[in-house]
């Protein structure tokens, strides 16, 4: 008998790290802004994610499935 039913699980490390870029006003701008420095590593997470996947084949011939997968994406 073929197998109609597959899991795959695992997990996933995510890393982010933001940064702002350095701004300064034009001589033509209105606006009373002053100088803005760069600002690094914020935000900054460390993240890990599990995933599931599901497979389950419908005729058992492998052209019709289901694949519901559920995954978190930070």
């Amino acid at each position: 008998m073929k197998q109609r039913f597959t899991l795959n699980a695992g997990v996933r490390f995510e890393k982010y790290i933001g940064r702002s870029t350095r701004s300064t006003p034009t001589p033509a701008s209105s606006s009373a802004i002053a100088n803005v420095k760069q600002i690094t590593n914020v935000p900054n997470w460390t993240t890990v994610v599990p995933r599931l996947a599901v497979v389950y084949d419908l005729t058992g011939q492998g052209k019709t499935a289901i694949r519901p997968t559920p995954a978190r994406y930070v």
